[in-house]
């Protein structure tokens, strides 16, 4: 089995834990073993050094970007000041979004630091923002609902998901026998 960092925020619905089921079967069945940072693991002070250690042993990461935070009707940048010089400086009005855990930021931009094939998989009214963000940096699968366990399992077993589940296996295979030096 290769490893890969599964980086999510802990589930905290039924449908979000049987959601991380139905991927990890997927996961296992691709050969790959997912390893991630449990509550258990998490310490405030050393958290950063754990997760970066995980993710070292690596060959690749999966971003599940659960909702964790739900804005009804918000305002992002409140009174911001349009300013050429800051990126994206203008307010924006929030309506039925979800933000996800910083931690999925934090683990893909490490992930990223040490140059892993990163597979990013969002629910459905997500904020995209940081390591979200479309580019060349991590493939896109399609977004998910959470809607139900039929809704879940048809997600799972859709052309889209699997061609970049595909897409990205290549990638930490190709990444995995060099660095073992295995030739196919």
């Amino acid at each position: 089995m290769i490893p890969i960092f599964l980086s999510r925020p802990n589930p905290y619905t039924n449908e979000q834990s049987y959601f991380l089921e139905q991927i990890i079967i997927i996961l296992n069945e691709a050969g790959l073993q997912n390893i991630t940072l449990e509550a258990a693991d998490y310490n405030p002070y050393e958290s950063l050094s754990c997760m970066n250690e995980m993710i070292k042993k690596c060959y690749g990461m999966l971003i599940i970007a659960f909702g964790q935070y739900y804005i009804n009707s918000g305002i992002s940048k409140k009174d911001a000041i349009q300013d050429v010089h800051f990126f994206d400086s203008i307010e924006k009005k929030l309506t039925n979004t979800w933000v996800t855990s910083p931690f999925c930021h934090i683990e893909g931009a490490l992930g990223f630091h040490h140059k892993l094939p990163i597979l990013i998989i969002e629910q459905e009214h997500i904020k995209i923002e940081g390591i979200l963000k479309n580019g060349s940096h991590a493939i896109k699968g399609p977004q998910f609902s959470l809607k139900s366990n039929t809704v879940i399992k048809q997600y799972c077993n859709s052309y889209s998901l699997n061609e970049a589940v595909s897409l990205w296996l290549k990638e930490i295979k190709i990444r995995y026998n060099f660095i073992h030096n295995k030739i196919h």
